[in-house]
């Protein structure tokens, strides 16, 4: 299921953090860019989290930064209800009745 990002910055460390979940123990990390650190989840190999070191720095001498990993952004708010069902359907979520009102129910 899609998961929001959250941003931490750590002042002292210069370092922006962009996670999924929560860091933990059992993830693999690799530098996947020139000081990007990315923590992979041990069992689907997917980002959950990206710490970026030397953040303020990146922008002293060029105005744009990429990062080297793709991304799909929507808003969590436009989520349909439509989406949610075919995803039902498909098994690509969990379902949740506190989602649907009666009559549009999947099930």
């Amino acid at each position: 299921m899609d998961k929001n990002l959250t941003f931490r910055y750590d002042r002292v460390g210069d370092i922006l953090y962009i996670d999924l979940c929560p860091p933990y123990a059992e993830q693999e990390s690799e530098e996947i860019g020139d000081e990007i650190i990315a923590r992979f989840n041990p069992e689907s190999n997917a980002i959950e989290n990206l710490e970026i070191l030397f953040f303020s720095q990146r922008f002293a001498d060029k105005p744009l930064f990429e990062l080297p990993i793709l991304a799909d952004f929507k808003l969590a708010s436009q989520v349909s209800k439509p989406c949610l069902i075919s995803q039902l359907r498909r098994g690509e979520v969990a379902a949740n009745p506190d989602l649907f009102t009666n009559h549009d129910r999947p099930f």
